[in-house]
């Protein structure tokens, strides 16, 4: 339902059905229970996940950013630190039991270093994290 809120000569337009995003603390356990439910979320920093491909790829390196970019219509799911996707989850395929994680190895700030230690949850158990680094052609 969307209503309309007359202010002044301009009118605002709220959407009611929108669940709000909740804020967690970055590194609660509330945050590795939102990546392994795949729900999104955000933190009081830079940290969030959102459903869906991201508007903006931020420092993502351009192959990694082709890659995405390819991917773009699977992507269900994106780990963002600041505005660079940390990692992002596609669906399972039919001979797979898992949905495809994708997390680039690539090295960012100290802080980003600390988000990046938590994608283990994306797994939904306790498995080291897969870092992937981009696949080179031969």
């Amino acid at each position: 339902m969307t209503l309309a809120i007359p202010r002044g000569k301009r009118i605002r337009t709220v959407d009611t059905d929108v669940k709000r995003v909740p804020t967690f603390s970055t590194y609660s356990e509330r945050v590795s229970m939102a990546l392994a439910a795949r729900e999104p979320f955000k933190t009081g920093g830079s940290f969030r996940a959102i459903l869906g491909m991201p508007d903006t790829l931020g420092r993502l390196p351009e192959e990694w950013c082709d890659l995405i970019r390819k991917q773009r219509d699977e992507v269900f799911y994106a780990v963002m630190s600041y505005q660079t996707p940390i990692a992002w989850v596609l669906p399972e395929r039919d001979y797979e039991d898992r949905d495809r994680v994708i997390i680039p190895d690539v090295k960012y700030s100290p802080t980003t270093s600390g988000h990046q230690s938590l994608l283990h949850a994306l797994y939904g158990d306790l498995r080291p994290v897969r870092v992937y680094p981009f696949p080179t052609r031969r």
